[in-house]
Order: C-alpha cells, then sequence, then structure tokens
C-alpha cells in the first residue's frame, strides 16, 4: 500500500511562508492588518487546499484507498475485474422449484376440464395477499405457462419484485398467490409453494469486496488451488462459502459445496458454481459443485398453557414459534454444532402464554420427540434419526435447517 502524504495545516503554511519572506525580504511586521499578514495567509490558504486536493486525487487512484466511481475505474483497467451489481432473486422452470398444484384431483378438475393459463405478472408472495407485513418477500410469474388439465402439478419461472438478499426465501415459503382465473376459484384449491430454498439476490458489491477480488487477482495468488476456487465462487450471485473436501468422490476429485446467505444451499447454486468452475478445471483433478447437505431437525413440543386457545391463536403461536426455531437452528449452526437445550429455552422465554414444555422420558429433555434428517445431492426422501443426545453436530459440507414441528398442547390454570 502506498503511503499517503501528510497534510500540513493553514497555520503551518502561513508560518512557512511568513519565515520564507523574512528570510529573503527582511520583513518583521506581522501585524494581523498588514499587508505581509495578510499576503501570507492567503497564499497559505491556497497551498492548502492545492494540498487537500493532490491528497484526494492521490487516494483515487490506490487500491486500497479508492472508493466508489474512482475503485471501479482502477479494478476494470489493470484488473479486468468489475463490480458485482444488485441482483433479483429468480428462478425458471428448469430449476422445478416454484410450483402451482392441487392437493386432489388434477388441474382439469377445477376449471372444466380445460387447462389454466398463469399469466406473467402473477404475484405469489410469502403472506397473505394485501398484507402490510414488510418483511415479507414478493415475486412475479415471468412468462405465461400453461397448467395441463390432466397435470396436478406444473412449474413456473419467477422473479423477485426487489433487487437484493432481502427476498431470498427458504423452502416453502411462497405459499400465496393473486390467481384467480379459473373456474373454481372459491374453492381455492388452486395453491403454489417453492419446492427449495431461493438464494440468489444479492445486493451492490460494496467497496471491500470488490477490493479483496482486486487483489485476488495477481498471478502470484491466482492458482488451481482453494484460493482460486473461492475466487471464482464470489462472482456467483448469492454465494457466500464454498467448502473443499478433496477426494470426495474418489482419487482426483474435490468437491466444492456451495453455500448461501444463513448457510443455506440448493442446486442453483451449486449449478452456478460448477459453471464457474469449468474455466479452472484441468487435468488431474475434477472439481464437482455441489449443493450443500441439509441436515433437517424435526421437532414434538408438547406445550403446557395456563388457559386454551382457539384454533386461529394455535395458529398464530405455532407459526411464530416456527420462525424462533428457525433463527435459533441458524444463529446455533453457525459454530457447527446445535444445541436443542438452548433451542427449548428460546421458546419458553418468547412466548409468555407457553409455561412449560413438557418432556417424554424416552426422549430429550423438554421434548417430546426430536429427529433429524439428511437429504443428499438428487434425494426427496431421507430416514428420519431419532435424537438421544441435545447436541446436534455437522459436518463441514452439511448445514441445519428447520424441518417439520409438531405441537400438542395441556392446559394448567394458575393456582
Amino acid at each position: 500500500m502506498a503511503k499517503l502524504p501528510i497534510i500540513k495545516n493553514t497555520n503551518s503554511f502561513a508560518d512557512s511562508v511568513r519565515g520564507r519572506m523574512s528570510d529573503r525580504s527582511g520583513i518583521t511586521h506581522w501585524g494581523y492588518d498588514s499587508s505581509a499578514r495578510i499576503l501570507s495567509e492567503t497564499v497559505a490558504m491556497e497551498l492548502s487546499a492545492i494540498a487537500v486536493e493532490n491528497r484526494e486525487a492521490f487516494k483515487a487512484i490506490q487500491p486500497s484507498t479508492a472508493i466508489g466511481s474512482d475503485l471501479d475505474g482502477l479494478a476494470d483497467l489493470p484488473f479486468g475485474v468489475q463490480r458485482n451489481i444488485a441482483t433479483f432473486a429468480e428462478v425458471g422452470v428448469r430449476h422445478n422449484c416454484i410450483s402451482f398444484y392441487v392437493d386432489g384431483g388434477t388441474f382439469g378438475d377445477i376449471n372444466a376440464g380445460q387447462n389454466i393459463v398463469i399469466s406473467a405478472g402473477t404475484l405469489i408472495s410469502s403472506e397473505q395477499i394485501g398484507s402490510q407485513d414488510r418483511n415479507r418477500a414478493d415475486y412475479r410469474v415471468t412468462a405465461e405457462t400453461v397448467l395441463p388439465s390432466t397435470s396436478s402439478l406444473a412449474y413456473v419461472p419467477a422473479r423477485a419484485v426487489t433487487a437484493g438478499p432481502s427476498q431470498n426465501v427458504g423452502e416453502r415459503t411462497l405459499v400465496y398467490h393473486n390467481f384467480t382465473n379459473y373456474i373454481a376459484v372459491d374453492s381455492g384449491r388452486l395453491k403454489v409453494t417453492n419446492r427449495f430454498n431461493i438464494l440468489n439476490g444479492q445486493d451492490q458489491e460494496d467497496d471491500d469486496r470488490l477490493r479483496y477480488r482486486m487483489s485476488r487477482q495477481y498471478a502470484s495468488l491466482v492458482q488451481t488451488n482453494i484460493d482460486k476456487i473461492k475466487l471464482n465462487g464470489i462472482d456467483v450471485p448469492g454465494l457466500e462459502d464454498v467448502r473443499i473436501i478433496s477426494g470426495y468422490f474418489g482419487i482426483g476429485t474435490a468437491a466444492c459445496f456451495a453455500f448461501g446467505i444463513d448457510e443455506e444451499s440448493n442446486q442453483q447454486l451449486a449449478d452456478d458454481l460448477q459453471s464457474k468452475l469449468s474455466t479452472i478445471n484441468g487435468p488431474g483433478i475434477a472439481l464437482i459443485a455441489v449443493p450443500g447437505i441439509a441436515v433437517y431437525i424435526d421437532l414434538e413440543l408438547r406445550v403446557r398453557l395456563t388457559e386454551n386457545l382457539t384454533a386461529s391463536q394455535r395458529i398464530s403461536l405455532e407459526r411464530a414459534m416456527k420462525g424462533t426455531i428457525f433463527n435459533a437452528i441458524k444463529d446455533e449452526s453457525r459454530g457447527g454444532n446445535v444445541n436443542l437445550g438452548i433451542i427449548a429455552d428460546r421458546i419458553t422465554s418468547s412466548y409468555p402464554e407457553i409455561t412449560a414444555l413438557i418432556s417424554n422420558p424416552h426422549s430429550l429433555d423438554k421434548f417430546e420427540a426430536a429427529y433429524i434428517r439428511k437429504l443428499t445431492t438428487g434425494t426427496t426422501f431421507a430416514e428420519r434419526q431419532k435424537l438421544l443426545t441435545p447436541v446436534v453436530t455437522l459436518d463441514e459440507e452439511e448445514f441445519a435447517t428447520m424441518g417439520t414441528l409438531d405441537v400438542s398442547y395441556e392446559i394448567k390454570a394458575v393456582t
């Protein structure tokens, strides 16, 4: 890093000017209203302004201190690196992610035997349409899509309404839509969901991250190794981390596990990373991008309440508990372990209507039952394993996420 020039303040410049003028002209009177004093201070102010301008210009041509458009210019010209722009979270039909479906029968059953045509612009949301929740995720279908009358499920392409990571969503989050152009609309049988996480929305790259990518362009650092693999991965929208395990698929291979925000992962992230890795794959080793292995934590709770809740109150409570558990699992998993005891404590401390979580003597403390399921690439079903200890330990290629939540209630009034 080049050393920035030190700037003298105006008073220092003025003292220097007066000293030089005294040496050269013999001036000794420096009263505040004297011509010599006024001249020296005017020259000092101009010299100080020029010094500041020179220092700012110097900073603008140094990678370590340049910012904004100045840094963009430095990155592009010598390094060939462009700042990553903000992107919209989106999926195509080929990703088999966002689907319209009916629970029973076919699309024709709810539309007089005819196909249903989902129009481009149809809104899909994580909240009820019209909700004022500022944290909701809104997507719009990007192309007219036909739901065949003989089918019960069909995928649609969709894109977030706004750019950035705030619209990234977990699986089965987008469950509301505003499509009404089918005959049995009053039945509400046409439903929507997203099978997988959508994680490719990102903010515009900040200066620090762009500066880091510039530094990785030096030939001495860019080799076919972990640094280079991660450097290529940085360019993938939504990708936050690449974990590399040598020999994972046999001798001469390296598995590159792709992780996005909150350590979530999906096949789309892995596919996008693989396209980047193809530029550095060489003889002797095969770099294979794969999504992280999802470790689903399924919980059964027996909740003690002081008074009974209505059906709608129970739905609201369980929905809130799911959010609390999801966030607790993510907070815990960053250290490589998930402590279910801490999650149980967070539940009881967050909801005053819950006085206790009742333990099953054949399970963990404060849980009716707890299980894990591990879903590897290309699988849709995994055998559940009952947890006998409260701590779930994650391997390097794994990430924890919330699975199913079953809640039963006991009422014990306060005496």
